[in-house]
């Protein structure tokens, strides 16, 4: 796990006389939604997508009347600066005075033809309809195409299509709603389909779909939001739900699901209005969530001002939009944009390396890594680079600071090496002024800080494996980028976990961590980390004369029996028999003299070897901690959490004489210009 360098950047940290290097930049890469338009369109169901030309093409349903004689209609915006743009409207060929105004509408970008769905109906008749562009939204097919007569005349209650020439719709049947689909071949529509499942729920309240070599498709029933899977071949499976339902407390509307390019990630919108029973208020607002692998995903964020959209909102990336790029945040009476980050804006980064007078940082295990700036503010330079609630500029809330650490190279060392070690999160901003000072505090924390975050609503897992739901949680809680060993332990199944409401994500996330001794943290490139520590784990560093400071010591206070009890057999004929596991220590049982028993009970535990493995590795960590030692020295970037080294101090009569093999717990780094002080603290134990 530990940071490549060059091999002169290695000779440097090695060498007896150093010249130390740093650089810290702030970068603001969180998205701003702001008001981008008002009162543009009278709420109804709409979507959008961006054709090939870098315009977006939108569809609406009308709405009033009777419902069944709405107009479908399209728009396309080239310049999104011209409001006129989002409020014109021009029927589709066919389209109009005939449409289902509930039935939801979409549109989607097939390899850069447009195709866009709606459901006409009439007395005994339904069906859905599709015009075809391939001019990006500019001309359409002059009349409809029927994609599929609907059994019944049963009414549709939501489509979408993953652009792979793909259309899939709820529709009505005996007790609910089901999902059909229809997929374009050659140059006709092909039969409807029918999901496997039978019902997809009582009701129906959309759906949408993505494609990205299989179908996604997420729909809701007023109340949950579901997922399943289709591949190719047209094979189906059902997934973990979304969002479960909370009663009919919460209704979730409208799914959406758009790729966020700059972010490389997944956005599913919905709608959520609660009518007063689970929260004592009325509202409705589009929650955004987001997943990377179309699977699991975050809890999100709202767009609390935006209280005025009940039939959709969405979001939509168009990266050449003045020359910056940007997401909208789409609803009919509002729209919303938050600008692409972009290097070269100075809203956007601010490099403060030589400004910095001091500044300490910290990694930890399980807990989130910190970092405490001082920043010379001389003549009030940075004054105007501080930014607001309402106006964002690099020194702001929740922008990223990006510590890179180095040393310069070459004979003379002129020639600066670097390597980025931490990104942290601002959290504070201090002004420190006096006669004789002028400065700026900055405190900052790393990615993990989001674990603390208290999860809203219960989600329970059933036969899931440790991987996955290290994934799952990790996703709610917002982290898509992670490394999970691949040994046995983490592919054991845990039969029952909650996710419980009001509970944090990190309480849920160390629960699981505990039932096989995983240790996590937040690596440079904001990736987490999960390690399942072994006594083999080879040493990455050497340190013998270079030690500035050593603290080396044991504790024979730790446990020498360890018993591990999980969940109990039921039924009469394991009347008195356990499910546990035993590990011992006879060595230490034999230093010290005495039993010391520890004994662990995890209910997610079902078998023997379960609770055989975790009383090795709770026995493991046991010797290891008894180990505990302290060194300072010199920085080296190269280094970090769980890293084993090797430490050698000098014998007599220069020093201890103490050597061995230690494990990085916690990691100091110091910089200090005024003081010439740039080192590291290692807090190590046992291997």
């Amino acid at each position: 796990m530990v940071r490549s360098l060059t091999p002169t950047l290695q000779a440097a940290v090695n060498s007896q006389t150093r010249v130390p290097s740093i650089a810290v930049t702030l970068e603001d890469h969180v998205q701003h939604f702001t008001n981008f338009l008002s009162a543009v369109n009278s709420d109804c169901y709409h979507d959008a997508c961006v054709a090939n030309d870098g315009s977006i093409v939108r569809v609406q349903l009308t709405r009033g009347g009777t419902g069944f004689n709405q107009n479908f209609q399209y728009q396309r915006i080239t310049n999104p600066n011209t409001g006129s743009q989002w409020t014109s409207w021009t029927n589709f060929g066919g389209g109009s005075g005939n449409m289902f105004q509930d039935g939801d509408c979409c549109i989607s970008n097939n390899g850069g033809t447009l195709r866009a769905f709606a459901m006409h109906a009439i007395v005994g008749t339904t069906q859905i309809w599709t015009w075809s562009s391939s001019t990006n939204g500019l001309t359409w097919s002059a009349s409809p195409t029927i994609v599929a007569t609907l059994p019944g005349a049963a009414l549709i209650k939501g489509i979408g299509s993953g652009g792979n020439n793909d259309v899939f719709y709820l529709y009505d049947i005996v007790g609910g709603e089901t999902i059909g689909y229809n997929l374009f071949s050659g140059a006709s529509w092909g039969t409807m389909f029918t999901w496997p499942y039978g019902l997809a729920g009582t009701y129906g309240a959309g759906l949408a779909v993505a494609y990205d070599g299989q179908y996604h498709v997420v729909w809701s029933d007023g109340y949950a939001l579901y997922l399943a899977v289709m591949t190719s071949g047209g094979s189906w499976t059902q997934l973990s739900p979304i969002a479960p339902a909370a009663s009919t407390a919460i209704n979730r509307l409208a799914p959406r699901l758009k790729q966020d390019s700059s972010l490389n990630l997944w956005n599913l919108t919905c709608i959520e209005y609660d009518q007063g029973t689970f929260t004592g208020v009325t509202y409705q607002y589009p929650r955004i969530r987001q997943s990377y692998d179309l699977e699991h995903w975050s809890n999100g964020f709202i767009a609390h001002d935006i209280s005025t959209a009940l039939y959709g909102a969405y979001t939509l990336q168009l990266p050449t939009f003045n020359t910056v790029g940007g997401t909208f945040l789409i609803t009919q009476p509002i729209i919303q944009l938050a600008r692409n980050f972009n290097a070269s804006v100075s809203a956007n980064t601010l490099n403060l390396s030589n400004a910095v007078l001091s500044y300490q940082r910290t990694e930890h295990l399980g807990r989130p890594g910190t970092i405490e700036l001082l920043i010379d503010n001389a003549g009030g330079a940075l004054n105007n680079s501080v930014g607001t609630s309402t106006t964002y500029l690099p020194i702001g809330q929740n922008v990223t600071i990006i510590v890179k650490e180095g040393y310069k190279t070459g004979t003379p060392p002129t020639t600066v090496e670097q390597i980025t070690t931490g990104r942290y999160h601002l959290n504070k901003i201090q002004f420190l002024r006096s006669p004789q000072e002028n400065a700026i505090r900055l405190t900052g924390f790393d990615l993990t800080r989001n674990l603390d975050i208290i999860n809203r609503f219960q989600n329970t897992y059933t036969s899931k494996s440790l991987s996955w739901l290290l994934t799952e949680i990790c996703a709610r809680a917002g982290f898509f980028h992670l490394v999970i060993p691949g040994t046995s332990q983490v592919s054991n199944t845990i039969d029952l976990f909650i996710l419980q409401s009001g509970q944090s994500y990190r309480q849920a996330l160390d629960e699981l961590c505990n039932t096989y001794a995983l240790e996590y943290f937040m690596d440079e490139n904001e990736t987490l980390i999960f390690a399942e520590l072994q006594n083999t784990d080879p040493v990455r560093w050497s340190y013998q004369n270079e030690i500035l400071l050593l603290t080396y010591g044991s504790d024979d206070l730790h446990g020498n029996h360890i018993i591990v009890t999980g969940k109990p057999k039921t039924g009469a004929i394991y009347i008195g028999i356990m499910t546990t596991g035993e590990a011992y220590d006879d060595l230490n049982a034999h230093l010290v003299g005495l039993e010391r028993v520890v004994h662990h009970v995890d209910p997610k535990l079902t078998t023997v070897a379960q609770c055989q493995s975790k009383a090795s590795f709770l026995l493991q960590q046991e010797q290891r901690a008894a180990s505990e030692h302290t060194i300072t020295v010199p920085c080296n970037p190269a280094l970090q959490l769980l890293d084993v080294i090797s430490v050698s101090d000098a014998g007599a009569p220069v020093g201890s004489g103490q050597s061995g093999d230690a494990r990085i717990l916690q990691a100091t780094i110091t910089y200090n210009a005024q003081h010439a002080v740039y080192e590291h603290v290692f807090d190590l134990e046992g291997v």
